[in-house]
């Protein structure tokens, strides 16, 4: 008979949470080769033409872009670079960030399964969203509305978020007395996907800089 946890030549089986980390590792890896080749041949993108956009969206509130890198923790940077920008105290990293969100997530899981727990994949509840947090601070997923609202309740901050096409996005505006932190989403970026850019007030040193922080 087999041994549980072992196939038939004696090796260890992965585990559910290690193949859905290979999955999303090579997902990430095809990313930026899709980014590379894009960059390497096309001129004027679709990211572009929604970067332009957003400008005129955002310059009326004198606000510009400033560029956060596409690494799959753009969401997670560009809150950092905001808690920096607003002068924040030793102010946690994007890591430290993706950290307390799955903290906060794991401990109001009432809230948050309803947009994690899918019946169609393996699991019970709790083990979904065990493995949702356990993405979320090991690896490079991306964040979104989910995350967002998480670290708006645990920065005590209201968030914000632009994008063309639609009204701003408001989180945590229970929060609003406590500073508003605010980044923009692009749906085109690179033509391949999804990305968040941090902002700053128009006029401020390296309007529109890239944002490096490592």
């Amino acid at each position: 008979e087999g041994v549980a946890g072992l196939d038939a030549g004696g090796h260890k089986k992965p585990s559910k949470a290690m193949k859905r980390k290979e999955k999303l590792a090579k997902a990430e890896a095809d990313r930026a080769a899709r980014i590379a080749e894009e960059q390497a041949h096309l001129g004027p993108s679709e990211r572009a033409r929604e970067e332009d956009q957003l400008e005129v969206l955002l310059k009326p509130l004198g606000l510009g872009i400033r560029d956060i890198r596409a690494d799959g923790h753009c969401m997670y940077r560009a809150i950092e670079d905001q808690l920096q920008q607003a002068g924040a105290a030793s102010p946690p990293t994007f890591q430290q960030l993706r950290e307390r969100a799955a903290a906060h997530i794991r401990a109001h899981p009432d809230d948050f399964m309803p947009f994690i727990y899918n019946e169609d994949e393996d699991g019970e509840p709790g083990e979904q969203l065990e493995d949702y947090c356990a993405e979320l601070e090991s690896t490079a997923v991306w964040g979104g509305q989910l995350e967002l609202g998480a670290l708006a309740q645990v920065l005590k901050k209201q968030i914000k978020v632009h994008a063309v096409g639609m009204p701003p996005l408001s989180l945590g505006d229970e929060h609003q007395g406590n500073g508003c932190l605010e980044v923009c989403y692009l749906r085109h970026a690179f033509g391949l996907g999804e990305h968040y850019n941090s902002v700053e007030k128009l006029g401020s040193s390296g309007d529109s800089a890239a944002q490096d922080s490592t």
